[in-house]
């Protein structure tokens, strides 16, 4: 009798302990159930978006792991659509396209129609600076053209006195009205001393002296990089002509001694031909 009532009380005892034992393990395998159902939804809303196929499916699955781990493994981007995702979004709705470049004149209506670029100038001043850049450039190219080479005032038929068209305004769209308009002048040049900027009308001023004149320069032919930015740099750097007056008093020495030695060969040899200054006299 003893011993039937141990081994009752040791029965129901197991099978209490069985059963608080099922009972704990259903109730940890809830949560794991929830996102497993989670994990699954969102795993099928991803293979529905319209930008998947069969080659990116494998790795936005492994991405979609890796971010579930750990949200900072993966782009800003792809951890705020994997947010959508879980937040229920429809296939389609989670994906967040990056902004594209839009023209000037969207971004003006955009804006209450002020067209406006991402460095805070319109679209037109932008073309204007870059054709103020080719006119300095023509300038260069072309500006021996029309120097002063004739000071007699002969017309020669060796010297073609029209103006070509790239040294003029209209040439670029621009106008008398654009002389006080400051542009910004490009790194090739150094005309503007440590000036960043000129008006047009100063811009023009100063490229019409250095070019235009009564010396013509052509070099923009050299193919030598170096060649060319040493020649640019001695005629337009400002002052460059300037002497001063010990470099005055040099020069005139100088000349004065050339002619002095011009005379005495015309004294020594009054009947031989000699070449003086590229001539023969």
């Amino acid at each position: 009798m003893h011993r039937a009532s141990l081994l009752a009380r040791y029965t129901l005892s197991n099978r209490c302990i069985q059963s608080s034992f099922r009972s704990k393990v259903t109730n940890a395998s809830r949560p794991l159930a929830i996102n497993r159902s989670q994990s699954t939804s969102a795993a099928v809303s991803v293979t529905k978006e319209p930008f998947m196929n069969g080659t990116s499916s494998i790795y936005i699955e492994q991405m979609y792991e890796s971010w579930r781990s750990d949200p900072s493994s993966v782009h800003k981007s792809w951890d705020a659509y994997f947010r959508n995702v879980e937040a229920g979004a429809a296939p389609g709705q989670a994906f967040q396209a990056p902004p594209t470049f839009v023209s000037g004149a969207s971004v003006g209506a955009a804006v209450g129609g002020a067209v406006a670029s991402p460095a805070g100038l319109s679209t037109q001043a932008i073309s204007d600076h870059l054709k103020v850049q080719l006119l300095i450039r023509s300038y260069q190219t072309r500006g021996h053209n029309i120097a002063d080479l004739d000071p007699l005032g002969i017309n020669s038929a060796d010297l073609d006195d029209t103006i070509p068209p790239e040294l003029e305004l209209g040439f670029y769209g621009l106008s008398e009205k654009d002389l006080d308009r400051e542009f910004v002048l490009p790194p090739t040049t150094f005309f503007a001393g440590d000036e960043k900027s000129l008006t047009l009308r100063e811009i023009i001023r100063r490229l019409k002296n250095i070019y235009c004149s009564h010396t013509g320069i052509e070099y923009m032919h050299l193919t030598n990089y170096e060649q060319q930015e040493w020649i640019r740099q001695r005629f337009e750097s400002p002052h460059v002509t300037e002497l001063t007056h010990d470099q005055k008093k040099t020069l005139f020495k100088r000349l004065i001694r050339s002619t002095k030695f011009e005379e005495f060969l015309a004294k020594k040899w009054p009947t031989s031909y000699r070449c003086f200054f590229g001539q023969w006299r």
